[in-house]
């Protein structure tokens, strides 16, 4: 009696300390039908928090799993918990651990929400962070790999974080309670479980409070971790240069602090570049133009900056336009506008007055394209508008979403760039008029 009010106890403090919710919250718990999860609903049923129960059946062990949605379902009506129960078989061609792992929080963020739930705790315990400690640091992760398995993230908390295996043993044993043995936990084919297996017993042995320091540890590393983050978002905050989608870090700038790929992989993974591409991307042989992706940004290696973007195919198809017409753009809008005599009209470079004599047919906008050609205005001659871009240094990424203004097979304007000489307002231009390009960050 001593071992479980003193359990609910040091659970309480914990759950207090970390704020993880309060004790009137409506909690959802994950329940598998193993110890831990088992001794967890337990613990926290004793204290009175309001539970609810989700246990996902994958039917990956036939029997065994038909015996696990059972046992929780027994406990459950039991003790008068609300119980949640999935179905979800896994296919045999899937990633067992990815897919069963992307399954169940899908659908632990929809009972959330359908329920209103203050959160949804799991059942990881102290020597599961300490193993994961052990497998980020054979993976090679970093300082934030080492800090273990966070007591919160994202609507997930985790209680029994305070536990060891050991202790969670005892309370299982003292209290009677029913769970179910994973067969899985003993194969060593996974690495976690060989750590629990095989290196876990030999640390143990070499040190009998080896779980404690390591607690202290990891506590450490988590403050370390912390003080690191801010100080590399700093260096970052003083490098970076938004430009509507697109980040710039100036290479020069990035190359003179203190830890460049660390810095460089603060704000980059963000965007799921790792650490080996920002290694690599900062190798001062690679030529401008070099491209590292990661499932949703590109990045790329500029004259002398690193641009990432967001990877997008927008393809923008040829669209009409007259006098008094708007066109909405992917990136923007296009008006079309006739331009009064004698008005002074705009400088901005992203607004163009010219000479309409010279368009017999109907204007349009499109993408540029390869082989395109126009007069620069102030230029001595025709020039291919990549060889403009190029020249003018616009970046990679950009370039492929400029547009140009055309009449017919001639280009009038280079949108946002230039204007095309054979189009410019003379003393005997007739027909003005005046053409703005907004960026879609612009718009009002």
């Amino acid at each position: 009696m001593v071992q479980i009010e003193a359990a609910i106890a040091r659970l309480k403090a914990f759950v207090a300390k970390h704020e993880l919710f309060e004790p009137a919250d409506r909690i959802l718990l994950a329940v598998s039908g193993g110890m831990d999860s088992m001794c967890m609903l337990h613990l926290l049923r004793r204290t009175g928090q309001p539970c609810e129960v989700a246990h996902v059946n994958y039917h990956l062990r036939g029997a065994h799993s038909e015996r696990d949605a059972k046992l929780v379902a027994s406990y459950c009506s039991r003790y008068n918990v609300p119980f949640h129960l999935k179905d979800a078989p896994i296919p045999d061609q899937a990633n067992v651990q990815i897919s069963a792992r992307e399954l169940r929080y899908a659908w632990f963020e929809t009972l959330l929400r359908q329920h209103h739930f203050r959160a949804v705790a799991t059942a990881h315990h102290l020597d599961d962070t300490i193993e994961t400690f052990f497998i980020n640091l054979l993976r090679g992760t970093g300082i934030d790999g080492l800090t273990g398995i966070p007591v919160r993230r994202d609507g997930i908390v985790r209680p029994m974080l305070c536990f060891d295996r050991h202790t969670i043993q005892a309370i299982v044993k003292a209290e009677k309670i029913p769970f179910a043995h994973d067969i899985t936990n003993d194969e060593k084919y996974y690495l976690r479980n060989r750590i629990r297996a095989d290196l876990m017993p030999v640390l143990i042995d070499l040190k009998p409070d080896f779980r404690e320091r390591m607690r202290d540890t990891i506590t450490h590393l988590e403050g370390q971790a912390a003080l690191i983050r801010n100080a590399l978002q700093r260096q970052v905050e003083g490098l970076v240069v938004c430009d509507g989608e697109m980040l710039s870090l100036p290479l020069g700038a990035l190359q003179a602090t203190p830890a460049p790929i660390l810095v460089l992989h603060h704000l980059a993974g963000r965007y799921g570049f790792t650490v080996h591409q920002c290694t690599e991307a900062l190798q001062t042989e690679h030529q401008a133009g070099t491209q590292f992706l990661s499932a949703t940004h590109v990045m790329t290696v500029d004259r002398d900056s690193l641009l990432i973007t967001r990877q997008q195919e927008v393809k923008v198809r040829p669209q009409t336009i007259s006098p008094g017409e708007t066109i909405i753009l992917p990136h923007g809008k296009i008006m079309l506008s006739e331009l009064p005599e004698g008005e002074v009209w705009s400088r901005d470079p992203h607004e163009e007055a010219f000479s309409g004599d010279l368009c017999r047919d109907r204007l349009v906008v499109r993408q540029w394209k390869a082989g395109d050609r126009f007069h620069p205005l102030g230029a001595p001659g025709r020039q291919k508008v990549q060889d403009f871009l190029t020249d003018r240094k616009v970046p990679r990424p950009l370039k492929a979403q400029v547009l140009v203004l055309t009449c017919g097979d001639e280009i009038v304007w280079l949108v946002g760039h230039r204007l095309d000489e054979r189009y410019k307002v003379t003393p005997a231009t007739q027909r003005l008029l005046r053409v703005r390009w907004v960026p879609a960050e612009a718009r009002g």
